[in-house]
């Protein structure tokens, strides 16, 4: 079985998101990112700021609804499978295979737990 992605918007009271979990590792947790951007179209985007989280459980594959401690709720805004191209300290190389997002991409370390996304092929609409 191919390794998972998904993408879940994350409605918070001021800080609407999106996160990108990454299956990394074949059944173990989800890598996470915060996603600078509150729009769920990204339709045509290069590059994102994105937030280094603390990995998230599996079960988030799947699941829609509330999140502990009154953290919002989360909603999956894309998922599908994904293979790790390279991987080291500061960079993961990838592509998705998504209903949505589609393509290469990798994620760049900046400093302590900023990291950017970039789309590297974008001859797919997003």
């Amino acid at each position: 079985m191919r390794p998972s992605f998904v993408i879940l918007f994350h409605a918070e009271t001021k800080n609407d998101h999106l996160d990108l979990l990454l299956e990394l590792q074949a059944g173990g947790p989800l890598a996470s990112w915060r996603l600078e951007t509150v729009s769920e179209n990204l339709d045509g985007f290069s590059r994102v700021q994105a937030e280094r989280r603390p990995d998230h459980r599996r079960e988030y594959l799947a699941y829609e609804g509330p999140v502990s401690g009154g953290r919002g709720r989360v909603r999956r805004v894309d998922g599908g499978t994904m293979h790790v191209i390279a991987q080291s300290p500061g960079l993961v190389e990838f592509s998705l295979a998504g209903q949505r997002l589609r393509g290469r991409f990798t994620l760049h370390h900046v400093e302590a737990e900023r990291w950017e996304l970039r789309h590297e092929h974008s001859t797919e609409t997003l």
